[in-house]
Parts: structure tokens; C-alpha cells; sequence
């Protein structure tokens, strides 16, 4: 639009420039004028050529200022190749603006979700395969991702749904936010959801085995300490990061008519620490007084979703409580449930289409 305003106010200028020439070339002239442009036809043919940057061979205006009219309206001619160049990049970056954007509807309307399921153990792995198989009939294949290994779990409701565990160390290239950058890069999925287990910190609203659908999950592997008068203080400097609202409506509204473990909705606190001490959990529930559960991977979803575009959720089974008496008899039975809650959800059908 810019371009075209500017070449429409150039020829208007010029078209007012040309009678200032006739003026002032017949001014100058009286009577000698062979050779200038003392008619506006011939005022317009001498501006018309300094545009590109020089004279007529017959004709030449001498009036007083005349050289430095020409000279700008060179110059304005000139400056239309910067102003050409910066539309044609408008122009062209409008355009791919407009395709992505279709691109993306069209993959609405026409396309299917993609989803990948997160997990950290292989009790969690087996765990997802198993319900993926039993209850949905799903002939699960392995898929290289280099350096990774997928799990193609097929098509379940109307999405395609892979499987990738993260075996090493949060921090190690095989940890979960290495891998989870990597196969997102990979394979582009729309939704990014965490399953596995997590420790509870409601013992007398919860139950092992129950699932947590996380609401927040709160980075608690980062703090300050303090010591005043001998009495020691921590001062938790983690972020506190929601999952997609998205994910978030859908897994809490699915609660509803399923018949497995009870759905919990609450906040999750996260850090690399394995809990195994009574000291430690009234410890967390003192400071955190409004968390769910606790678990050692949410807290790094967030950053990962985030860089990458992909809305996630952490979906989690509550397998012990984090206390002296913490063991791994309801490990399976957590991990089952969480998976069973996470196919039940994209079965659903909720999850078919990408949102845009």
C-alpha cells in the first residue's frame, strides 16, 4: 500500500512540478527558448527523464533552481528502489504469514491430532503399551528417532499417539527434557502429555492408586538457604508453571462418566529428589500446604512445551506417600492407572483435532 502511495504522490508531483518548470524556463527564456521545456508537455518529457538520472538529448531546462529540481527528482526516483524492496519483503512476508496460517487451519479441519505420551521408567512404558493393546486394541511398533526409539501406538480415538521414555538422568542427554526436545523436533505433535507416578501428600483425601491430573507444577529444586538464631529456612525460588488450559479443561471435564481409579485435580511439587523420609514430607506439606503430590519430572515439561510450541499436561498415579514407609507394591497398579486415564482421555475423542 505504501509503494503505491508513493508512486501515485511522485506522478502528482511531478504532474504540479512541470508547470513550476514552464514557469520558470520561460521566465528565464523570453525569447530565446530552442531546446527548453517552456510547454508542459515538454516541462513533463525533461522530468519524466531526470527520473532516470539525466537529461533529454534535445531538450534541457537552465532556469534558476532548475538544476537542483532535477537532481531531487532523481533522487526521488531513487529512493523508489528502497521503497520497492521493503514492500516486495512486506509483501511476500504478508504471504507466508497467510500460508502458515492456512496451513495450520487446514490441519484443523483436515488433519489429526499428534500426541506424545512422556513416561521416565519401564514399569511406566509397559504400563502404557499393555492398556494400549488390552484396552484399545492398539498393535503398538517401534520407530527410530535418532538417537531415540518411538513407539508408535497408532491411531486411538482420532489421534496419532507415540511413546517415548526418557531412561537417563534429568540432566544426561537420555533425560526427559533432551529427549522431549528431540522427538518433538521430529515428530511436531500437538500435545505433549507426562504419564507415571508421582507420591501423594493427601493421604486423607487420596488413595494409592488414584490419578492426579496436575494443575501446576511447581519447581522445588531450587531454593535458598537460610540460617537465623540457628533455625534454618529454605527460600524456594523455582517457578510454578500451569499446563495447557486446553488439556487442563479437557482431562478434569473426562473425570466424568469414567469408571477407574478416583481423579484428583491439584498442584504437583517437583525437584530431583527422591523422598523417603517422614521428616521430609511434613517438611513439604508445611511449606506447600496447597500441593497434590510430588514427583521428580513435571517441574521440566513446561520449559520444553514452551520452546517448542506444544501444549502439555501431566497426568500421574499416586503410588506411595514419600514416607519411611514408601515401597513399590503400587508402582504397577499407579502407572496402569495413569496410562488407562491418559487412553481413556484421547479415546474420548476430545484431542482428534489440533487447536490452532
Amino acid at each position: 500500500t505504501f509503494l503505491l502511495w508513493y508512486v501515485g504522490g511522485s506522478a502528482a508531483v511531478l504532474l504540479m512540478l512541470a508547470q513550476v518548470v514552464v514557469w520558470s524556463e520561460r521566465s528565464d527564456c523570453v525569447s530565446r527558448c530552442a531546446g527548453r521545456p517552456v510547454t508542459y508537455g515538454a516541462a513533463l518529457r525533461w522530468l519524466a527523464q531526470r527520473l532516470l538520472l539525466n537529461d533529454p538529448p534535445d531538450l534541457r531546462a537552465r532556469g534558476p533552481g532548475m538544476w537542483e529540481l532535477g537532481w531531487l527528482v532523481s533522487a526521488m526516483a531513487l529512493m523508489a528502489v528502497p521503497v520497492t524492496l521493503v514492500a516486495l519483503g512486506q509483501i511476500w512476508q504478508a504471504q507466508r504469514r497467510a500460508d502458515d496460517r492456512f496451513r495450520m487451519e487446514m490441519e484443523v479441519v483436515m488433519g489429526r491430532a499428534r500426541i506424545l505420551l512422556a513416561v521416565t521408567t519401564g514399569g511406566e512404558r509397559d504400563a502404557v503399551l499393555a492398556v494400549a493393546r488390552e484396552e484399545h486394541g492398539s498393535v503398538p511398533f517401534c520407530e527410530t528417532r535418532p538417537p531415540h526409539v518411538v513407539f508408535n501406538l497408532g491411531q486411538i480415538g482420532g489421534a496419532d499417539v507415540r511413546l517415548v521414555r526418557a531412561a537417563g538422568g534429568p540432566h544426561s542427554a537420555a533425560g526427559l527434557p533432551m529427549v522431549a526436545a528431540s522427538v518433538i523436533r521430529q515428530v511436531q505433535p500437538h500435545y505433549l502429555i507426562l504419564a507415571g507416578t508421582c507420591f501423594g501428600l493427601r493421604p486423607d483425601e487420596q488413595t494409592l492408586g488414584d490419578v492426579l491430573v496436575v494443575n501446576q507444577a511447581r519447581d522445588i529444586a531450587h531454593f535458598a538457604v537460610t540460617e537465623i538464631e540457628g533455625l534454618v529456612n529454605r527460600e524456594y525460588r523455582g517457578s510454578a508453571n500451569d499446563p495447557s488450559a486446553t488439556l487442563l479443561g479437557i482431562f478434569d471435564a473426562s473425570s466424568d462418566g469414567w469408571d477407574g481409579s478416583k481423579v484428583h485435580v491439584g498442584p504437583i511439587v517437583a525437584s530431583t529428589t527422591l523422598y523417603h523420609s517422614d521428616q521430609e514430607l511434613a517438611r513439604l506439606r508445611a511449606d506447600f500446604p496447597f500441593a497434590a503430590g510430588g514427583d521428580m519430572e513435571s517441574h521440566v515439561l513446561a520449559g520444553v512445551a514452551a520452546e517448542h510450541k506444544v501444549e502439555w499436561i501431566a497426568i500421574r498415579g499416586i503410588s506411595d506417600w514419600g514416607d519411611n514407609s514408601k515401597d513399590d507394591q503400587r508402582r504397577l497398579e499407579a502407572a496402569r492407572n495413569s496410562a488407562a486415564y491418559v487412553l481413556h482421555v484421547i479415546a474420548s475423542g476430545f484431542l482428534d483435532r489440533p487447536t490452532i
